[in-house]
């Protein structure tokens, strides 16, 4: 029954690896359909990469809304709040207001690209906010990411700040997908990439090889993220 507000967290945490995963089964089987339909016009297959890149940003949403979320599951419930003491409410409101005001750059950053038509480019000043918004991104990222391996080294080692195995363990496998999830801005090269080099020249066999290499390494992946997505739900479920 749900009473409390660690409750109703909860189940929105849940239903976010759910989310997360569900959305991104979209994201990558459209991409399949982009890279493997090498019989219709570039156009065509630019918004149906459209589709997926809007698909794409609710993840990325979903991605850091876990963060506020997932600290006041820890600090209502799992221990934090003896750890942090009395700077415990202005962290907490320090980290929703990061998760909730990013949310909100990300949506607006995604727009300045999303209502450009085909083979306009976004202006320099538009270009700057854009490289801006993913190197901090990238940053907000690096830091979290950090922290919960930082986090989940000590909770794997110690018995405090958590003394339950179970959320040692999702606290690993989280860090652990996230490594892998990084691994994607770092890529030279990637089905995008390519995808946007056949809009802009056409079609060939070598571009056509090359975006679907690209893929199918991403495929592989992405399915390791969802295997620590998967675990680290089913960890936090059956409690072992």
């Amino acid at each position: 029954m749900v009473t409390t507000l660690y409750d109703v967290l909860k189940i929105l945490h849940i239903f976010q690896g759910v989310f997360w995963i569900g959305t991104d089964i979209g994201v990558a089987y459209s991409a399949w359909l982009i890279v493997k339909s090498s019989h219709l016009p570039p156009e065509t297959r630019w918004h149906m990469g459209r589709i997926g890149s809007a698909l794409d940003l609710v993840v990325r949403v979903d991605v850091v809304l876990i963060v506020p979320i997932t600290f006041s599951l820890l600090y209502l419930g799992w221990g934090l709040n003896d750890t942090l003491g009395s700077f415990g409410p202005a962290i907490s409101t320090l980290v929703w207001v990061y998760g909730i005001t990013w949310s909100v750059v990300l949506v607006h950053s995604f727009l300045q690209t999303y209502r450009l038509p085909l083979g306009v480019r976004p202006s320099p000043s538009v270009a700057t906010y854009l490289r801006t918004v993913r190197r901090v991104d990238t940053t907000f990222v690096l830091i979290i990411l950090a922290g919960v391996l930082a986090y989940g080294a000590i909770v794997l080692l110690a018995d405090d700040p958590l003394s339950a195995s179970w959320l040692k363990w999702k606290v690993f496998l989280f860090g652990m997908g996230r490594v892998a999830v990084m691994w994607f801005r770092f890529r030279p090269a990637t089905w995008r990439t390519t995808l946007a080099e056949v809009v802009e020249h056409g079609s060939t066999p070598d571009r056509e090889a090359r975006m679907f290499r690209n893929l199918l390494r991403g495929q592989i992946l992405i399915w390791f993220v969802y295997s620590t997505v998967i675990a680290s739900t089913a960890v936090a479920v059956i409690r072992p």
